[in-house]
């Protein structure tokens, strides 16, 4: 059975470009979780929180999209989770990131889960999930994520091939974490990554970052697609870049084109192009920092 698991924790995030707080379900989750169903209509999707579910913006729609709520509560981790004591001088979305690692091990524990993807809540999938993890089954043994930097890895996409893998990943987290506190989720992964058989997704149609691309029919973002089509929550505009990430360079060599496409169902998705060659691929996730998520939806 494979699943997909998303966490969030609080009932609030924080925007950083206007200073203030704002509600996450009504703001980009239930569109997010609208683009997985547009696509992928027979996928078991579980959400898991740490507030109340009764308390959550619209909460009808969970029924409503066949996404079930999973309270912390019900799921306790067989870990001991004294060591984010140490984890204190990083920010609530850094902490957040980290733990749910250690309750997507423990509800697949709970339920059988034999394999899984999870990503940020801020991702637009324009491929049916179930498909992906078909092909995700025979071309990866090991955990599989999206590279972002030389220094990082990133939700983007991730794909859980085994409750065996994840154990073994949140193993290696928190003995990296007793080491040394100072460094995000981001950069725990990359690091771990050089102990522990991770696999990297395709996030380019061409050069190194393009492995397994073709057989996964498309690439997934990391984050650097969606900061350049739509900017970021810290007010960067559209065709934003940021060295070292990895695309960095793509993107601003102007030799690539996206393409807005519609496929036999009238859905739109996303196809980036070399303007050299005109090869070209379908982009399968896009990672929204921006939070516009309506803007990029197949059905907007």
């Amino acid at each position: 059975m494979t699943s997909l698991i998303l966490y969030q924790s609080g009932r609030s995030c924080y925007d950083p470009y206007n200073n203030c707080e704002y509600d996450p379900w009504s703001n980009h989750i239930w569109d997010v979780l609208s683009q997985v169903r547009e696509w992928s209509e027979t996928i078991d999707i579980h959400f898991i929180v740490d507030v109340p579910i009764k308390e959550i913006t619209d909460n009808k729609k969970f029924e409503e999209l066949r996404v079930t709520p999973v309270s912390v509560d019900t799921i306790p981790t067989n870990r001991d989770l004294s060591f984010l004591a140490s984890y204190a001088n990083q920010t609530n979305l850094t902490k957040t990131s980290l733990i749910r690692f250690f309750y997507i091990e423990s509800l697949m524990r709970n339920l059988g889960i034999e394999r899984a993807f999870t990503f940020d809540n801020d991702i637009m999938v324009y491929e049916d999930l179930s498909s992906l993890a078909r092909k995700m089954s025979m071309l990866f043994d090991h955990i599989a994520i999206t590279p972002h930097s030389p220094d990082e890895m990133v939700c983007g996409m991730m794909w859980i091939p085994s409750l065996e893998k994840i154990s073994s990943m949140n193993d290696f987290l928190i003995e990296e974490i007793t080491t040394d506190s100072a460094r995000t989720e981001m950069r725990l992964l990359k690091i771990i990554s050089k102990r522990l058989p991770m696999s990297e997704l395709p996030i380019w149609i061409d050069g190194n970052f393009s492995l397994m691309a073709t057989e996964l029919g498309g690439i997934f973002d990391p984050s650097s697609i969606g900061q350049f089509l739509g900017g970021t929550h810290n007010g960067h505009p559209p065709m934003t870049v940021h060295p070292p990430q990895f695309l960095a360079y793509p993107l601003a060599s102007k030799n690539y084109s996206f393409w807005v496409m519609v496929d036999e169902h009238g859905r739109k998705y996303y196809h980036v192009v070399n303007n050299l060659s005109g090869n070209g691929m379908k982009i399968n996730s896009l990672h929204m920092h921006c939070k516009r998520m309506k803007e990029f939806m197949s059905r907007a």
